[in-house]
C-alpha cells in the first residue's frame, strides 16, 4: 500500500480515479503494516515475545475491517474485499500468535523439566 497507494485503494475501494487523499491513506495504512511487520521480524531474530506483534497486528487489521463494512460511498465489492482482506489476515496473525505462544510454553516446559531432572541426577 506504501508503495502502490492507487492500486491498493482501486482494488479495496472500487474503480474510478483515486485521489490524493485517499492515496495518502493508503500510505498510511502501508507505512503502519510495514513497521508492525519489521517489529514482528525483530522480536522472531531476538526471541522477545513476537506473538505480541502479531497480536498487535491482529487488532489493527480486525479494526481495519470493520472500518471497510462501515464505509460509507465505498462500493459494496469494495467493503466485501477490503472486510474479507481485513478480517482473513486478522485471523491468520492470531494463529501464528497462538502457535508461537503454544511453541514458547512448551520450550519454557522442557527447560524446566530438564532443569528438574538434572537437579534429581546431582542429588
Amino acid at each position: 500500500a506504501a508503495l502502490f497507494p492507487g492500486l491498493v485503494s482501486r482494488a479495496f475501494f472500487g474503480g474510478g480515479p483515486v485521489g490524493a487523499r485517499t492515496k495518502g491513506a493508503a500510505r498510511l495504512v502501508g507505512i503502519r503494516d510495514f513497521v508492525v511487520g519489521a517489529a514482528t521480524v525483530m522480536a522472531l531474530k531476538d526471541d522477545s515475545r513476537p506473538e505480541n506483534w502479531l497480536s498487535m497486528g491482529a487488532l489493527i487489521d480486525l479494526g481495519d475491517s470493520v472500518v471497510m463494512v462501515a464505509s460509507p460511498g465505498v462500493s459494496k465489492r469494495g467493503r466485501l474485499f477490503g472486510a474479507t482482506v481485513a478480517f482473513s489476515s486478522a485471523v491468520l496473525h492470531l494463529r501464528l500468535a497462538r502457535e508461537l505462544a503454544d511453541a514458547a510454553l512448551d520450550a519454557e516446559r522442557v527447560a524446566l523439566e530438564e532443569l528438574a531432572t538434572g537437579a534429581d541426577d546431582v542429588a
